[in-house]
C-alpha cells in the first residue's frame, strides 16, 4: 500500500497554546468568552489579540488585518492549533492574500467550520495540515 495522504495531529495537552483568530465574520462577545471558558477548562491556553474584536461592516475587519493575522497565527512556533472563531463570510477573500505553499511548510492543528472551509480545504492538501471542520 502507498502512503497515507493523510496525517494524525499531535494531541492537544494541557498547557498547549491554542491562538483564535477570526478570518471571516464577527462574532458574539458574550459566545466567545464561553467558547474560551470551555478551552481553558480543558486546560488548553487560548490566546487572543484584540485585532480579532474588529468589525468592518460585515467582516471581522478588513481583508489585509485579517489575512496577515492568518499569516502570524499559522507560522507561530509556540502555537499547536489554529482556532477560528466563527465561519460567516470572508475567509474565500483571504485565499488569494495568502502563500498557501509558503504557509503549508509549519503545519499544525487547524480548525474551523462553514466560510472557513475554503482555507481548510487548500491548507490540508498532502503535506500540509490537519484540519477540523
Amino acid at each position: 500500500m502507498g502512503r497515507s495522504l493523510l496525517s494524525k495531529p499531535e494531541r492537544l495537552r494541557r498547557g498547549d497554546r491554542v491562538r483564535l483568530i477570526a478570518p471571516a465574520s464577527p462574532f458574539n462577545p458574550d459566545l466567545f468568552r464561553a467558547g474560551q471558558n470551555v478551552l481553558e477548562g480543558l486546560g488548553l491556553v487560548p490566546v487572543v489579540s484584540r485585532g480579532e474584536f474588529a468589525r468592518e461592516g460585515f467582516l471581522a475587519g478588513d481583508d489585509g488585518r485579517r489575512a496577515d493575522t492568518l499569516k502570524a497565527a499559522l507560522q507561530e512556533e509556540d502555537t499547536q492549533a489554529v482556532w477560528c472563531i466563527r465561519g460567516g463570510y470572508g475567509t474565500a477573500r483571504l485565499l488569494p492574500l495568502l502563500d498557501l505553499p509558503r504557509l503549508r511548510r509549519h503545519p499544525k492543528l487547524l480548525v474551523g467550520f462553514s466560510d472557513v472551509t475554503a482555507l481548510l480545504a487548500q491548507l490540508a492538501r498532502p503535506g500540509g495540515f490537519v484540519t477540523i471542520h
